[in-house]
């Protein structure tokens, strides 16, 4: 996804609550003070003859921002995972770390769109999985096989288990979990003797 746009590749988007054409988009840049940010504006690049501004994504509003993230970002980007997966720390077996990775490439899909914009973490949340559930972010196929819905809570989890050095420990599989005892799973006793 491409982070820095001129103003002309900013009207072309026409993207919500930004003006369509290149001279509007000059004008809101003036305006909003777009320019007073060294870090998010810088002169154009390759450019004979100087002249010409881009813009970080983060300069958008947080409408215009999220569409544009929809329709550019792709969550994955590592290319899917092979039949032959090698174990790895934290994984027990291949349908583990298949879940460990789809959950991390949507770890890092959520910081991308979310980092920067002016909302709580629970808005950014929301946004993200409404989004992701509703099929508007585009996702490689593997990981919407391996997590084909996301909720608040779960995602919320993820990122703290990541944030804890935990993230190797985000695979599980049903399959491999303790069965237990059956006649305590369904509240039966055993006989005194």
């Amino acid at each position: 996804m491409k982070e820095w746009l001129t103003p002309s590749e900013i009207a072309a988007e026409a993207l919500p609550d930004l003006p369509a054409t290149k001279r509007g988009v000059q004008l809101f840049a003036e305006r909003y003070g777009w320019l007073d940010h060294p870090a998010l504006a810088r002169p154009r690049k390759g450019r004979e003859g100087g002249g010409g501004t881009e813009f970080h994504i983060h300069q958008l509003p947080t409408l215009a921002r999220i569409e544009y993230c929809r329709r550019h970002q792709i969550a994955g980007g590592d290319p899917a995972p092979s039949e032959h997966i090698t174990m790895s720390v934290g994984a027990t077996n291949a349908r583990a770390t298949l879940e460990r990775d789809a959950r991390l490439a949507i770890i890092r899909a959520f910081r991308r769109l979310s980092d920067g914009l002016a909302l709580t973490q629970v808005s950014r949340l929301q946004i993200f999985t409404d989004r992701y559930n509703q099929g508007l972010i585009e996702i490689e196929g593997w990981i919407l096989k391996a997590v084909p819905a996301v909720s608040k809570r779960s995602l919320a989890r993820w990122l703290s288990s990541a944030a804890k050095g935990k993230a190797l420990q985000l695979g599980h599989d049903p399959a491999a979990a303790p069965q237990g005892n059956r006649r305590a799973a369904h509240g039966q006793r055993r006989p005194i003797a």
